[in-house]
């Protein structure tokens, strides 16, 4: 894999997630309002993972890429091998997207953190929205909604930053659209993540949304 594409897939997955372990909520979390549910389009692939614990659908041109998981958080994981974050409690389980020269454009990845304390959704996107702010201050929140996803209750988070950097490279233009999910009870959280570059592909926060929103845990 080249490692021009690394920062496409994992600039919001282990290292944000990473980061949220040295971060707690200081102020109640905003209001978040309600976002309307998409519909995914019939031709769209279906993944489901080996353990049957979640599934999620994709654009039929896009590369399933589960082989690459371990080289994208080990890359991360070395990025930030200075830094104090813990990558222990955290996972990438899922990456796909469409090849356009040496990068995914758009691209989903889907990271899973096992919580040290018990957080509702609001409270671990606050925390989430914090951690990111850490690692990269250039970064821009640009709209904040609420969803039911499959029966649970989730947040999305849109970002755009002019350049991020991890581990020596440069992504200019980013577009992020990150989706998290935590049942309750659960201790684990699901941070989905849908990245873009400019010149953005056609419909890219449509597809984001569509492939974000298939999103089934399945137990």
């Amino acid at each position: 894999m080249s490692r021009l594409r690394f920062p496409a897939l994992a600039l919001m997955s282990a290292s944000v997630l990473a980061a949220l372990a040295c971060t707690t909520t200081t102020a109640p979390p905003p209001t978040f309002v309600p976002d309307p549910t998409a519909t995914t389009p019939p031709n769209y692939t279906k993944f489901t993972d080996e353990s049957g614990t979640f599934s999620i659908q994709y654009p039929p041109e896009w590369d399933l890429l589960q082989s690459q998981i371990e080289a994208v958080d080990d890359f991360v994981a070395d990025s930030f091998s200075d830094s104090d974050l813990d990558f222990s409690t955290t996972r990438t389980v899922f990456i796909a997207g469409e090849q356009i020269g040496v990068r995914l454009d758009p691209n989903v990845n889907i990271g899973i953190e096992s919580l040290r304390q018990d957080l509702d959704v609001d409270e671990y996107t606050e925390a989430a929205v914090q951690g990111v702010l850490e690692l990269f201050p250039t970064a821009n929140i640009t709209e904040r909604s609420g969803a039911v996803v499959n029966g649970h209750s989730a947040r999305f988070v849109v970002w755009e930053a002019d350049a991020l950097q991890v581990g020596g490279i440069t992504a200019n233009d980013v577009h992020i659209v990150q989706l998290y999910i935590v049942r309750p009870g659960d201790q684990i959280a699901w941070a989905l993540s849908c990245t873009g570059f400019e010149p953005l592909v056609t419909g890219f926060r449509e597809t984001c949304e569509s492939v974000l929103k298939s999103f089934t845990l399945l137990k």
